[in-house]
């Protein structure tokens, strides 16, 4: 596996993981993509917090006031309601541990469970429609990369 991290244009930071068998075809490929762009390949993590994220099932008579003590309790950082379903996030070595109390403990069910990149909010980028339009022809041709497993972008939807 290998992380990059990038540029792009508009001052959008990425940080892109890949599970591969050739480091540096991946590489070179991605370095291509983002210098054809306008962007360059540059440390951009201080910009984003690496994180545990849960997602339960819908509960009928549990959300997040009901769930609070303990997800607290349990090593949670924030609960939320996310189309009826709550999602907690946490640290990423406590990820599972947090999944595993509240099942436990509440009777949930977890849909889902991620490490993950979340831009930190005053670091996000707005855009334009036209930089949304030049930002998305780049995440495409990332995107279309067999060996991309993550994408993590800080502009704002």
């Amino acid at each position: 596996s290998m992380l990059i991290e990038a540029m792009l244009p508009h001052g959008v930071a990425a940080m892109m993981e890949f599970q591969t068998e050739n480091k540096n075809r991946v590489f070179g490929d991605v370095r291509s993509i983002v210098q054809r762009a306008g962007g360059s390949l540059s440390p951009t993590a201080f910009l984003f917090e690496k994180k545990g994220r849960v997602w339960f099932e819908p509960h009928e008579t549990i959300g997040v006031d009901e769930a609070m003590d303990e997800a607290i309790e349990a090593g949670a950082e924030e609960i939320a309601a996310e189309e009826e379903k709550l999602v907690v996030d946490t640290t990423p070595e406590l990820v599972t541990a947090v999944s595993q109390h509240l099942e436990s403990s509440l009777g949930l069910k977890t849909e889902r469970t991620e490490i993950l990149y979340d831009p930190n909010p005053e670091t996000q980028v707005k855009l334009d429609e036209s930089q949304a339009t030049d930002l998305q022809t780049v995440l495409d041709a990332i995107e279309d990369m067999d060996d991309l497993q993550e994408l993590y972008i800080n502009a704002l939807d």
